[in-house]
C-alpha cells in the first residue's frame, strides 16, 4: 500500500501520510485518479486501476 500512496502522491492525488494502509484518504485519492484516468471509479486497487499506476503490487 506504500507503493500506491507514494505513486498518488507522485501524480497530486495523495496529500496524507504514508503509512501503508487504506484509509478513507487513500480511497478518496484512488476515486479521483480513477475518475481522471477514464476508470471506472470504485476506490479499489483493482487491476486496471494498478496497472494505471504503472504498478506490478497485488492487492
Amino acid at each position: 500500500m506504500a507503493a500506491v500512496q507514494r505513486a498518488l502522491t507522485q501524480g497530486g492525488f495523495y496529500r496524507g501520510r504514508i503509512d501503508d494502509k487504506i484509509g478513507p484518504e487513500t480511497r478518496r485519492a484512488i476515486r479521483e485518479f480513477q475518475r481522471k484516468q477514464g476508470l471506472p471509479v470504485s476506490g479499489r486497487l483493482d487491476n486496471a486501476t494498478l496497472g494505471a499506476l504503472k504498478l506490478n503490487e497485488q492487492r
